[in-house]
């Protein structure tokens, strides 16, 4: 599915965004092939513009290819950067907390807030985004999107400098 130029919508701003996904539930398609290089020849195109890939497949193989450099003619595979990535945890404060009450020198309750460490993956993304959904205020949040960003140029310098990823997650499963 893809849009052509910003959609007229009502509510939305005039600078809503293009946006351009690829989905087939069909494996060995192209679909990651496609995508890489859909997204890097509009990022090389459009070097004013951000470019975001988001990862959503469970293997994870545009987010291990838009990440494989070369350094010193050996070849580091993207998906050693995809697993620290999972490994890569954020703190996400745990909006409404029901447990870890203590009480205080005067006997009242306290309650301590809870953290929670999500992975700086897609998943982590959509799980955080889920807790604040329906346990809190998202304005007490210090989590933002942005913190799962990775900015692609900084692991491959062979991607443009305007190239985004949100790594996937084997854990989309």
């Amino acid at each position: 599915m893809a849009t052509s130029g910003n959609p007229k919508v009502a509510g939305l701003p005039s600078s809503y965004p293009t946006v351009y996904g690829f989905w087939t539930n069909k494996g060995g398609v192209g679909r990651t092939t496609l995508t890489f290089h859909m997204a890097t020849t509009y990022a090389k195109l459009f070097p004013q513009k951000a470019v975001v890939a988001i990862d959503m497949s469970p293997q994870c193989d545009l987010s291990a290819t838009l990440l494989t450099r070369t350094q010193n003619n050996v070849r580091v595979s993207g998906d050693t950067i995809v697993t620290q990535m999972q490994e890569n945890k954020i703190q996400v404060q745990e909006i409404e907390s029901h447990g870890n009450q203590e009480n205080d020198s005067d006997g009242n309750q306290e309650k301590e807030p809870e953290g929670k460490q999500a992975p700086r993956t897609i998943s982590g993304y959509l799980d955080a985004s889920l807790n604040i959904a329906l346990n809190g205020n998202p304005s007490d949040v210090t989590m933002t999107p942005a913190d799962y960003l990775m900015k692609c140029d900084e692991y491959n310098p062979h991607v443009p400098p305007n190239m985004w990823l949100v790594c996937g997650d084997n854990y989309l499963d």
